[in-house]
């Protein structure tokens, strides 16, 4: 098989990537092979962070060319590429589309919204019942079952009462 590139030598170099599922497969020869993927034999001296390693996988070509500086610390792209760290929470703005596709698998979302405390998420479970029961009430009226309706009032009121009270699941 002949290289790709120059059609002229034998290709030795096979270099397979895959991308979303599908798989590019290309020949290269010894000499075409570096100009494209540069191959080295040698072992960093010093051992790489996870940051690092993830900061240079798969960052985009564009990003190269370009240096956007953060306008809150100065920082540049390469400089997070190099280091793995953004300098200052507006990094986050300025390179949110320079991000590397990777970070999305180790990271729910690239903006943090943060936990919801216990005791209000409690609180919201406890209305969601509230107007959960309250339809089912109405919908007991409607179908004239009134014990059912009255049922369902007597624990809207013990919810609501929880709720104003701040006695919820979990709080004591």
């Amino acid at each position: 098989m002949l290289c790709e590139r120059c059609e002229q030598r034998q290709a030795v170099i096979t270099v397979s990537k895959n991308t979303n599922g599908e798989q590019e497969v290309h020949h290269y020869c010894e000499k075409c092979a570096p100009n494209f993927y540069p191959f080295t034999n040698e072992l960093p001296k010093e051992p790489i962070s996870i940051q690092q390693l993830l900061a240079n996988w798969q960052a985009p070509k564009n990003v190269r060319k370009e240096q956007l500086r953060c306008t809150g610390c100065g920082y540049t792209y390469a400089h997070f590429r190099k280091t793995g760290r953004f300098g200052c929470a507006k990094c986050y703005d300025t390179f949110i589309d320079q991000m590397p596709k990777i970070l999305q698998p180790i990271q729910a979302d690239l903006q943090h919204v943060g936990a919801m405390p216990t005791a209000v998420e409690n609180k919201k479970t406890i209305k969601k019942q509230i107007t959960e029961l309250r339809d089912q009430m109405q919908l007991a009226i409607t179908q004239e079952a009134f014990e059912e309706a009255a049922t369902l009032r007597d624990n809207i009121r013990e919810l609501e009462t929880r709720l104003k009270g701040g006695e919820t699941d979990g709080e004591y």
